[in-house]
């Protein structure tokens, strides 16, 4: 077996410092907040109070991925759908993307062939149809600006090589109608020559 070299690079502009909900980097985790007990946050199918209702949020929810966001109105994906909910109910987590790391739940994901490339813990792990491989843990480079998300990752592993660019971006993963906010470009060599794959990414959990 040989060794293999995992590079994973993720762009997304913006600073957070003194910057509105607006204008900081996404996409990015939120919590709800403000929501009664007994109820639930709508999620809509177009940034509108009057818009059809597609799905809720939980009162307690965590973790929720906004995408997008448009005139007081975050985009998340519910079930196979991207809709749309109240940014006054969501509260932004402060270490989504903290320097020199990946958010743990990076999972980015292609069709055409099916392919996924996330964590598991500390380590990266590669599925190309039935084929699994894990990775070693790596070293995570970038973010030294405050509010720059732009992120590298370094790894080892075995049989594989993997080269990746992830930037900020509308993303359809071609089989549902959810919209991420992560594009992924994946140039990948395990040992018939490398290919050239696509995909979307996700940060929630």
């Amino acid at each position: 077996m040989r060794a293999a070299r995992v590079a994973i690079c993720a762009v997304a502009c913006g600073f957070c410092g003194g910057a509105s909900a607006e204008n900081r980097p996404l996409p990015d985790l939120f919590d709800i907040t403000g929501v009664a007990p007994a109820d639930t946050l709508n999620v809509r199918s177009a940034p509108d109070a009057r818009a059809e209702i597609i799905g809720e949020l939980g009162p307690e929810a965590t973790d929720v991925e906004v995408t997008a966001i448009q005139g007081g109105w975050g985009r998340v994906n519910q079930g196979e759908r991207s809709g749309w909910t109240a940014m006054r109910f969501l509260s932004r987590q402060d270490e989504t993307w903290i320097a020199g790391a990946i958010p743990p739940a990076l999972t980015c994901f292609g069709t055409e062939p099916f392919w996924s490339l996330g964590f598991e813990g500390q380590d990266l792990v590669w599925s190309d149809l039935d084929v699994t491989t894990g990775m070693a843990a790596a070293e995570a480079l970038g973010g030294a600006i405050p509010g720059d998300v732009r992120r590298g990752l370094v790894a080892a592993g075995d049989r594989i090589e993997i080269h990746a660019a992830i930037s900020p971006g509308t993303c359809s993963d071609g089989m549902s109608d959810r919209a991420f906010g992560l594009t992924a470009a994946i140039i990948v060599d395990e040992g018939g020559g490398p290919r050239l794959l696509h995909g979307c990414c996700s940060i929630a959990p």
